[in-house]
């Protein structure tokens, strides 16, 4: 099976990225569990990073907005962190777009991190549909345990997925040889 790589130009330097791998199509294949994670804070990248990667999820690290609606649109995404709490050098909706978009186009179990003093920030996130919000995340905040747990989420999405399909799927039996 080929595989496509991405290549993003930085400074006339071309610089691989992860390659893209198609979804799983059969049931013998193992599942693959991708978590976006759109931050430019270094520190809750590393904590999210290092927190999916322990429950069994790939990371997909995007550090501005643009990266990460390209790897929302290429990736099969079935987790997202979103990181939207101010530190001063991003504008304050730069991954707001994103959020909205994994919540409505993706059906993502989307996690927003947002600011401790920030009612408006819950108040959007609960309307857009994110699985959940959490102010002021820091290393007291069991990320690992809420990665597990949407591991175990998506699992049971996907159990149901297919118990549907199944029974929705009509009923093939092999053509007759019909008179002309």
């Amino acid at each position: 099976m080929s595989q496509v790589q991405l290549y993003q130009r930085t400074n006339r330097v071309e610089v691989s990225r992860q390659p893209i791998r198609p979804a799983p199509t059969g049931s013998s294949q193992t599942a693959s569990y991708r978590c976006l994670i759109a931050s430019n804070n270094a520190p809750h990248v590393s904590m999210f990073s290092r927190a999916a990667t322990e429950q069994g999820w790939e990371p997909v690290i995007c550090h501005d907005a643009k990266t990460a609606a390209r790897e929302a649109i290429c990736q099969q995404i079935q987790m997202a962190v979103i990181d939207v709490a101010q530190n001063g050098t991003v504008p304050d909706n730069q991954f707001r777009e994103i959020a909205e978009r994994l919540v409505s186009e993706k059906n993502a179990l989307v996690m927003i991190c947002g600011s401790e003093d920030n009612p408006e920030e819950e108040i959007w996130a609960r309307q857009i549909g994110a699985w959940l919000y959490l102010p002021g995340v820091d290393e007291e905040t069991d990320i690992a345990m809420l990665c597990g747990e949407s591991k175990n989420i998506v699992e049971k999405l996907r159990s149901m997925s297919t118990d549907i399909n199944k029974e929705t799927a009509p009923d093939r039996k092999p053509a007759r040889n019909l008179p002309r």
